[in-house]
């Protein structure tokens, strides 16, 4: 009733509470149709249980710990009116080196830490080296997807005939939404209260691309990229319905033109072979910034470690 009474822009809702619990309350909220403007942020004391996964898919636009510093509160609170939520893992080493890493992944924050919050071996290694590490569910992974399965397809409008206007003609692909994720993740890094000397990103499984295209809109905000392409291009994608689709992005210079907007930053590229991509190389070497381009044949998390250490 209050809700309904006040028509707040975010509401903080407990998840156990009396009478109605926060996941019915979350449910009632987000289907009243006078409501539509407002977003749910679900309260927790515990990183992740059943309860919090209901909310979520009840509507909820995230989730916080109770224990979450006022700061961090209100910038949560900022995010959701602008209608983002994204799930992370945010791990810091015991002495920190005023740097962070931004890990993307398939498996969503589950690269740096598992369900319990304990560091994988990868983010192990960045903090043994002082980074703190920052691992997110992207758009439809983790936490947004019910039965835990990769999203195969993009979505489309309910239009009978098939075209890519009728459902990218005012909507975003699912690639570009990713892309988004992860450069809000920069913008939360680069403005954290600790106020971080440089923010890295790494991708090194098929999230590769996004990061390429991500790192391309951030400019100077990122100090260091590492990321695996796996030999992917845009002009090879044939379904536009398909995860990695992106509206011109194939004319437009495709990976490699991605690669080549953001010198003349450091970049370690894998899965090219010994070649740098011609308009990358091209770039780099105009801006007399070639050395700023190192090539690695696999993922060694050990080298990419010292890599972004200037090592």
């Amino acid at each position: 009733e209050l809700v309904e009474r006040e028509r707040p822009d975010v509401v903080l809702m407990d998840i156990r509470m009396p009478e109605v619990d926060g996941v019915e309350a979350t449910r009632r909220n987000t289907a009243d149709d006078r409501l539509t403007g407002t977003k749910v942020l679900i309260l927790t004391m515990f990183d992740l249980d059943e309860y919090v996964l209901d909310g979520l898919r009840a509507g909820a636009s995230g989730f916080l710990l109770k224990d979450i510093p006022p700061t961090e509160l209100v910038h949560a609170v900022r995010v959701a009116v602008r209608g983002e939520a994204i799930p992370v893992h945010l791990l810091y080493p015991k002495s920190w080196n005023q740097e962070v890493v931004i890990w993307t992944s398939e498996t969503g924050k589950q690269m740096v830490a598992d369900s319990t919050g304990q560091p994988t071996d990868a983010a192990n290694q960045l903090l043994n080296q002082g980074f703190a590490v920052i691992g997110a569910d992207l758009f439809m992974q983790g936490d947004f997807i019910k039965d835990g399965q990769p999203v195969t397809q993009g979505r489309k409008v309910a239009e009978k005939r098939e075209s890519a206007a009728y459902s990218f003609g005012y909507n975003h692909t699912l690639f570009a939404q990713r892309a988004h994720d992860i450069i809000s993740l920069v913008a939360f890094a680069k403005t954290h209260e600790r106020n971080p000397s440089a923010v890295h990103l790494v991708a090194v499984d098929k999230t590769g691309p996004i990061a390429a295209a991500a790192r391309a809109l951030c400019g100077k905000n990122v100090e260091r990229a590492v990321i695996h392409t796996h030999g992917f291009r845009f002009g090879n994608v044939t379904d536009y319905l398909g995860v990695d689709f992106v509206p011109g992005a194939a004319k437009y210079g495709d990976l490699d033109g991605m690669l080549a907007v953001a010198a003349p930053g450091n970049v370690l590229i894998i899965g090219e072979g010994d070649k740098v991509p011609l308009m990358t190389a091209q770039t780099y070497k105009a801006l007399g910034a070639s050395a700023s381009v190192t090539l690695q044949s696999q993922v060694d998390v050990a080298k990419l470690v010292d890599w972004l250490s200037g090592e």
